[in-house]
């Protein structure tokens, strides 16, 4: 009988440990989890961390989230920050997707672009940034270079732990950025 018990303890201590692993993470019911990494990290590095979490670099999907983080970074004590976003384009063809790999301009909701800049990006401006929202020009997404380090924003959905396909996403989110 002390042998079948043992398997379940090590499962159980393996989920709480991982239920505790990752603090840090604040809840907004129906749209999801974040936190904010004040680490400076290149877009590759914040990418891979927050997949570590079982999350990945926010993307601004809808008003509500858009005004989440907003708010979250505005409470930093810089409030012009500039953090990383999840999404980033493929070099040869400037086609700038999401994490997701849906394209960042698509019919439904788009988020505010700081000063109204487009994709248009410069030479070695690769990957998505979110932030300086008390600057003259408004704050939002925006384009940068991938290797510039930046703090970053981490996101996971609000169904976080209960979606059977979690693992499955998980694996899609490491080949997108594996193939960009």
């Amino acid at each position: 009988m002390k042998l079948g018990a043992t398997p379940l303890l090590v499962s159980l201590a393996v989920l709480v440990a991982r239920c505790h692993a990752h603090t840090g993470y604040k809840r907004f019911p129906g749209v999801g989890y974040y936190k904010m990494h004040f680490t400076p990290k290149t877009w590759d590095r914040a990418e891979e961390i927050c997949v570590e979490e079982d999350g990945h670099l926010v993307v601004l999907d809808s008003e509500a989230e858009y005004l989440i983080v907003k708010n979250l970074i505005k409470s930093h004590q810089n409030p012009n920050i500039i953090m990383h976003a999840g999404f980033r384009d493929n070099p040869q063809d400037g086609d700038f997707r999401s994490i997701y790999g849906t394209p960042v301009i698509q019919p439904g909701y788009n988020a505010p672009w700081e000063g109204g800049q487009s994709l248009t990006p410069g030479p070695d401006e690769h990957c998505g940034t979110v932030g300086s929202f008390e600057s003259p020009f408004g704050g939002g997404y925006s384009i940068g270079d991938c290797e510039t380090v930046r703090p970053y924003v981490c996101e996971r959905e609000a169904n976080y732990g209960r979606s059977p396909t979690y693992p499955l996403r998980k694996a899609f989110h490491k080949l997108v950025n594996w193939l960009f």
